[in-house]
């Protein structure tokens, strides 16, 4: 627009564009002869496009297409995928009161299993996939006897969460891990309060005294990249959305493997990461957070089935209460917030158990 038409309008003007993810933007402009004009101010305001309905849009097409249908994975025209073959995916809704590998849903929010969880640990019911992830986590490990004395468990990415404290406090040997405080990204995590490189900041007083606490839960620093050898030997291994951070898809996938690696025969690794509900192609990879496909953990849970490990059933039931067609958008509410908008996708968490092989 010429400046004199800017100026004779009151000196602003209103546009649009849509922007596109990983690409530069920007706003230029140009002056051409002589002019007492000058700008004083530029207001750039980013508000989000209406993606609700077109998401939900994607989610239904999902259920027909990338939820509705077989694996994927090694799939061809005269054979079906050995997924399927080997029955790793389960058609029948997710529960935790039996937890396999889950998508987190409104049914079990629901569930007296979830209100169980929250009255042991003393927590109100969010409807948020956060809180869902510890209680699922804490499931699976209740599940297969692991929250019991004796047991030895390793967290990664703990942060200053608080099962370290919990499990303590039911007499399990606990090593913390976070990443090391001169990783490139530990200053990003401990400006939002999420990192820890203190043992104290692990201790929650409400569920394990000090001198447990002590005595129990030990903190190392690990890049979840390049998990060390010798940490094996281990009961239960978990983490509660943190291997979508490691650069790409293939390292985390790579990290649930070593996660694996970590344990004795026998034992349990549970880990909860982000999960694309409206493609099972296009995705986020190779970024600050990653989202992990159908088709991702599908290979994963065969990949791991073929080195003898025991994927416990993937259950893949976006489900149709009409809640679970509530989408969170930016900025993000405190509750309900279970699937949320991420650019141009829908996500939620997703968690997968695996039983270590001998």
């Amino acid at each position: 627009m010429p400046l004199a038409r800017l100026a004779r309008a009151g000196g602003t003007h209103r546009f649009r564009f849509r922007v596109r993810p990983d690409h530069f933007h920007a706003v230029v402009g140009r002056i051409v002869g002589d002019t007492d004009a000058s700008a004083t101010a530029l207001d750039l305001r980013i508000d989000p496009p209406p993606i609700e309905p077109s998401n939900r849009q994607a989610m239904l097409r999902a259920r027909r297409a990338v939820f509705g249908g077989g694996s994927r994975v090694e799939r061809h025209v005269w054979r079906r995928s050995p997924v399927d073959r080997l029955g790793l995916v389960s058609d029948a809704p997710a529960t935790l009161a039996a937890p396999a590998s889950q998508l987190c849903t409104e049914r079990q929010i629901d569930e007296p299993a979830y209100a169980a969880w929250l009255a042991e640990i003393g927590e109100a019911n969010r409807r948020h996939r956060k809180q869902w992830e510890v209680v699922y986590a804490l499931a699976v490990l209740r599940a297969h006897g692991m929250i019991a004395p004796g047991r030895r468990g390793i967290g990664f990415g703990c942060g200053t969460e608080w099962l370290p404290s919990y499990l303590a406090g039911h007499g399990c040997a606990v090593v913390a891990t976070d990443m090391p405080a001169d990783h490139e990204n530990a200053a990003a995590w401990r400006d939002t309060g999420q990192y820890s490189d203190v043992r104290e900041q692990l201790h929650h007083p409400t569920l394990v005294d000090k001198a447990a606490f002590d005595a129990l839960v030990r903190y190392r620093p690990v890049d979840m990249n390049a998990v060390p050898a010798d940490l094996s030997g281990f009961d239960f291994s978990w983490s509660l959305c943190a291997f979508e951070h490691l650069g790409s898809i293939d390292r985390g996938l790579d990290f649930i493997h070593a996660a694996v690696g970590c344990l004795r025969p026998g034992g349990v690794a549970v880990h909860t990461t982000e999960f694309n509900l409206v493609s099972d192609t296009h995705t986020l990879d190779h970024a600050s957070t990653v989202l992990f496909r159908r088709r991702d953990m599908e290979r994963l849970a065969l990949d791991l089935t073929r080195a003898g490990h025991r994927v416990l059933p993937l259950h893949f039931d976006p489900q149709d209460d009409w809640r679970d067609d509530h989408i969170d958008v930016p900025p993000y509410r405190e509750s309900p917030h279970l699937k949320l908008a991420l650019r141009q996708y829908v996500t939620t968490s997703f968690g997968i158990a695996v039983v270590r092989g001998g």
